[in-house]
C-alpha cells in the first residue's frame, strides 16, 4: 500500500513578494518536508534551474512559473530547497495563488528513458570536439590550467598549479 496522494498548499518568496504555491498530486508523507518531483513541475510547463549559482556553470537556482514568478531554491548539502511554510487561512484568501502541478493523476513512469550503448542518443550529439581538444580523446595541453580544490568541510583556499605544455 502507496502513500496517500493529496493537494497541498504552501508560501514562499518570489521576486515580486510571496504567494501561495499549490502542489497537487503530491505523497503525503506525514509530517516534515515535501519531496518535490523536478520533472513533476516541468510536465506542468515549470522551469526547474536546481544548479547552484556557485558552481562554475550555474544556473539561477529557481523555479520560473508560467506567469513569471521565480521561486528561489536554496541548495543545501547538494540537495535543491523549496522555502514554504504552511498558509494561514488569510494568506490562502488573500495571495495570489501559483500551481506548480497538475491535478491530474501523475505517473512517475510516463517521463522514463533509458540510454544504452546502442541508443541513437549517442549519434544525436554534437559531432564538434569539446573545446580543449584537437580530436576526440586528443587533449590539447597548452595554455592548460589544473585547478585543485579540496572537497571537505574545511575553508582551504583553491591552488592553482599549470601543466606544463608537451606540444
Amino acid at each position: 500500500m502507496g502513500l496517500p496522494i493529496i493537494t497541498a498548499a504552501g508560501v514562499v518568496n518570489t521576486q515580486a513578494g510571496p504567494v501561495c504555491v499549490i502542489l497537487h498530486q503530491y505523497a503525503f508523507l506525514g509530517k516534515g518536508k515535501l519531496i518535490h518531483s523536478s520533472v513533476q513541475m516541468e510536465c506542468h510547463d515549470i522551469v526547474v534551474d536546481k544548479k547552484s549559482r556557485k558552481l562554475r556553470q550555474g544556473g539561477q537556482q529557481c523555479l520560473t512559473t508560467v506567469e513569471g514568478y521565480k521561486i528561489p531554491l536554496s541548495i543545501r548539502r547538494g540537495l535543491p530547497y523549496m522555502d514554504m511554510y504552511p498558509p494561514s487561512d488569510h494568506e490562502l484568501d488573500s495571495l495570489p495563488h501559483v500551481v506548480l502541478t497538475s491535478d491530474a493523476d501523475w505517473d512517475p513512469t510516463m517521463a522514463n528513458n533509458e540510454i544504452d550503448s546502442g541508443d541513437v542518443w549517442y549519434d544525436a550529439l554534437d559531432t564538434e570536439p569539446p573545446p580543449g581538444t584537437l580530436a576526440y580523446g586528443d587533449t590539447k595541453l597548452t595554455n592548460l590550467v589544473i585547478t585543485a580544490t579540496k572537497c571537505s568541510r574545511s575553508d582551504s583556499p583553491r591552488s592553482s598549479h599549470p601543466i606544463p605544455s608537451t606540444m
